[in-house]
């Protein structure tokens, strides 16, 4: 948070690395771990990490606006709209 200087920031996130996580880091995520973003955007075309991303944002509330994309430039487009709104 430091680096950020207290501002909130979009985020393009590519989950393809993530093997398997647990409850209580799916919760951390979508309440501490989502402080000073603006937006989430995971970007994936690996079909199980594209799965259990739906599966996440479906699931848990999210405090900011969070979509999936197998698309780079529909994540951004996503990212840059919420970027403009205060």
């Amino acid at each position: 948070m430091g680096l950020q200087k207290n501002k909130a920031f979009p985020v393009l996130c590519d989950p393809s690395g993530i093997l398997k996580s647990n409850i209580e880091t799916l919760e951390y995520l979508s309440r501490e771990g989502s402080l000073l973003i603006k937006a989430l955007a995971f970007l994936t075309k690996n079909p199980r990490s594209f799965l259990l991303s739906k599966f996440y944002v479906e699931t848990h509330k999210q405090e900011i606006p969070t979509a999936v994309f197998e698309n780079k430039f529909q994540a951004l487009n996503f990212l840059k709209k919420k970027q403009k709104k205060k």
